[in-house]
């Protein structure tokens, strides 16, 4: 963009040349929501902290250890909408912007990004339009023959703990199909396969995602959207999963 989008701040708005950022996503049980940012060096940046409360905050700190802004989930609403704030606050006169999604049942999903200033939310100043699910999305402003993309994110998952998760579920499989077991230890495995395959992937897992910031585009206000995707992306996941086991256990 030839204009700056300081979102957050002018500061993270570098005007003569693309971000590249490298966003890991640490899937452990009892913190989940938490990310490393680091920059094409591998250097690190921010880090994303879960804050627990009844809204469901993350914070977004420097390496400092300094908060720069504070992503709050808003509960009873009919889309997920998240407020970002500035710095460990959610006062109102902090806030930055607000995300909606365009529909509650979507798999690959819409978000809607309204400044501050856009009070009455008749059309979003950024859209957001992919899922993580999915393998990438993009943030762009406008729509149709006047859209402008102003960064993409593309997911790549971290494979030496899925393989280990993929073997073990493997073993269990072959030997409930290869063995004769009786009925009681059948089930035994089945829970076994189940325990092994989650705890696995639960605890050890990471999603990493490389994002491209384009010139001009405030880079903390696109972690931002990332962190926010993530979390509507993995309720969506997780709703599917138990629609499709409740409709095998119809079966």
């Amino acid at each position: 963009m030839a204009e700056q989008v300081p979102v957050v701040g002018p500061e993270y708005c570098i005007s003569d040349h693309p971000v590249e950022l490298g966003i890991v996503r640490k899937a452990l049980a009892l913190t989940s929501g938490n990310f490393k940012v680091t920059d094409v060096n591998d250097n690190d940046l921010f880090k994303v902290k879960v804050k627990w409360s009844l809204h469901d905050r993350r914070i977004l700190h420097d390496t400092a250890g300094n908060p720069i802004i504070t992503l709050r989930q808003k509960i009873r609403t009919m889309h997920s909408r998240w407020q970002v704030f500035r710095g460990d606050s959610h006062d109102k006169k902090d806030l930055l912007f607000t995300t909606v999604t365009s529909s509650c049942l979507q798999f690959k999903i819409k978000l809607n990004v309204f400044l501050v200033k856009n009070e009455k939310e008749e059309e979003p100043d950024f859209r957001l339009k992919g899922s993580f699910s999915k393998g990438s999305c993009i943030i762009y402003t406008g729509h149709g023959n006047s859209k402008s993309i102003i960064a993409q994110v593309i997911v790549v998952i971290s494979t030496p703990s899925l393989i280990k998760t993929l073997d073990i579920s493997i073993f269990c499989v072959k030997t409930y199909l290869t063995t004769s077991l009786d009925p009681e230890s059948k089930r035994r495995l089945r829970r076994q396969m189940s325990k092994k395959t989650t705890l696995k992937s639960v605890m050890f897992g990471k999603d990493n995602f490389r994002v491209t910031v384009n010139p001009n585009v405030d880079y903390v206000f696109i972690i931002a959207l990332v962190v926010i995707l993530d979390n509507i992306d993995t309720i969506c996941m997780e709703a599917a999963k138990v629609a499709k086991n409740a409709l095998l256990n119809v079966t």
